[in-house]
């Protein structure tokens, strides 16, 4: 016979003959990783003799958006708001992939990365950059999150009919030079 203490609710103990079997799903990890040490002792007319362990429960990767909007859209040669985005459980780390050039992300602090910039051009017409947001560094499942920025091109003219066509002086009755 054996008893074991120390086992985290959701845990169970199972004595088929002489095997002991520890089995069950532990409760989740909350924010940081979780250590549950138990001990397994025989019990019986002879000497008691105890094994040590321990269940370890490492969070999964949570990531949110804590500052600015994750859809954005500007004109061509403004700077986007930042945006800012906060990993936590058993992230270290977060990656940006797919953001328009000169914007770019970068980890401000311990548990941010801020993405920010001004996108470089040129655009010719309204284009949206689809980006997203991944956890990394943890043991257990990555956490992603996306967003869009939507550049639209500079208003542009161009004069293609003759040079000074666009200055004109005229007498009365006279017709104006067509101005393309």
């Amino acid at each position: 016979n054996a008893t074991v203490s120390g086992l985290p609710s959701g845990v169970t103990v199972a004595i088929v003959g002489n095997d002991l079997t520890i089995s069950g799903t532990p409760p989740a990890a909350t924010g940081s990783t979780q250590v549950y040490p138990y001990t397994v002792t025989t019990t019986g007319p002879c000497t008691d003799i105890s094994l040590s362990g321990s269940i370890t429960v490492d969070p999964d990767d949570v990531l949110s958006l804590s500052s600015g909007t994750d859809s954005q859209e500007l004109c061509e040669g403004i700077p986007i708001t930042n945006i800012i985005y906060e990993f936590s459980g058993g992230a270290t780390n977060a990656n940006v992939s797919g953001l328009p050039a000169g914007v770019t992300a970068v980890v401000t602090s311990s548990n941010n990365i801020t993405i920010s910039g001004t996108p470089t051009g040129p655009i010719s017409t309204p284009t949206t950059f689809s980006y997203t947001v991944t956890t990394v560094g943890g043991n257990c499942v990555a956490a992603s999150l996306g967003g869009t920025i939507t550049i639209n091109p500079n208003d542009a003219l161009a004069l293609t009919s003759a040079v000074g066509s666009e200055n004109q002086v005229l007498c009365d009755a006279d017709s104006l030079n067509t101005i393309i």
